[in-house]
């Protein structure tokens, strides 16, 4: 038998602060995303889901959100989907009922078998910790497959929970793919996001397909993003031209798919005005890009130190400073340069 775990849709997420033209597009990727899980589901005759918390990215979600999720439900019929709700999606009236939506509660847990397969789950509170920890029973003869949403490092405690003789944790709540040993037996996962939705979300996104055979589970983790999100620094130095700055950032990106979402965080020294490269972003061909340029000029102080030049006495004031280390000092000579060059606009 094989079952999907997943977690962190957050349907109509808030995304202003991506860098595209349109945010609705991407709220419909997010969406598509998880149909796109939907239709693996359906090639590869999976029919058990585990959504392991924050399907919604609010405890009130719209109408449109809601109905755009349980349309799915309904229409997947043949899929079971085990839906624990997680800190965002945390009101019991948005659940609708259906018989192939099994839901959890915070009271106790909560048991669903499938042959040898027990899934349980429990939503997580800050006054169910005993339950969470002393109530858990499972059969060592059985594929037991645990429920949660919380951070491992702050709301959950899995060295209580290991000899539980729990075989697979599903985890949700952190957006990066994790697997975390729990004991000799058992293990814990973090499937992540579908769709990474902010420049703190990069990485390969998707889902992980358990494929269980008697007592032994298997798991692949398969990415699933309609784009992927970067976050990349790129060191210029020494580079004497805009074309030859150019060349360097192509050569980092060449593997990058034009499709990804990429923030460029630019620096270095170079031998050029560094106010060229604030608008490169359309020479790059990438659908969305952000550039943050924090490339500075080369300057070679010491040949204005007797120049008889504003820029000369600016300098010369700079570096017989006692009070600034030589850090401040490049730092200040630098900044006061361009203004002086007005190459570009200093925020003071």
């Amino acid at each position: 038998m094989k079952i999907i775990h997943c977690a962190d849709l957050h349907l109509g997420s808030f995304l202003e602060s991506m860098p595209t033209n349109n945010p609705h597009e991407r709220r419909k990727e997010i969406n598509q995303a998880f149909i796109n899980l939907l239709e693996y589901a359906n090639k590869n005759d999976i029919h058990n889901i585990i959504l392991s918390g924050d399907v919604f990215d609010s405890n009130q979600p719209i109408s449109t959100d809601k109905e755009f999720f349980y349309s799915l439900v309904r229409q997947y019929s043949d899929i079971t989907f085990y839906y624990l709700k997680g800190n965002h999606d945390n009101r019991t009236s948005i659940i609708e009922e259906y018989d192939n939506l099994k839901t959890f509660n915070d009271n106790q847990w909560t048991y669903c078998r499938l042959n040898n397969i027990t899934i349980c789950g429990l939503e997580l509170t800050k006054n169910n910790q005993k339950v969470l920890y002393e109530d858990l029973s499972l059969d060592e003869n059985d594929i037991n497959i645990v429920v949660l949403h919380g951070d491992f490092k702050k709301d959950i405690d899995l060295t209580k929970l290991a000899n539980k003789h729990i075989s697979y944790l599903a985890l949700g709540h952190l957006h990066s793919y994790q697997e975390i040993s729990l004991d000799d037996k058992g293990k814990a996962f973090y499937s992540g996001c579908l769709e990474g939705r902010g420049f703190d979300e990069t990485g390969s996104k998707g889902f992980i397909v358990l494929d269980i055979n008697d007592k032994q589970i298997q798991t692949e983790f398969i990415i699933n993003s309609i784009r992927q999100i970067y976050l990349k620094t790129i060191n210029l130095n020494n580079q004497n031209s805009l074309d030859e700055a150019i060349k360097v950032i192509e050569d980092q990106l060449v593997d990058i798919a034009n499709s990804s979402i990429i923030r460029l965080i630019l620096k270095g020294k170079v031998n050029f005005n560094p106010a060229e490269l604030d608008n490169i972003s359309i020479m790059l061909h990438y659908n969305y890009l952000e550039i943050v340029n924090e490339v500075t000029k080369t300057i070679d102080f010491n040949s204005y130190k007797n120049d008889l030049s504003l820029k000369g006495e600016f300098i010369r004031l700079v570096l017989n400073d006692k009070e600034l280390d030589e850090k401040n000092k490049e730092e200040i000579l630098n900044y006061g340069l361009m203004f002086l060059d007005n190459e570009r606009e200093i925020d003071i």
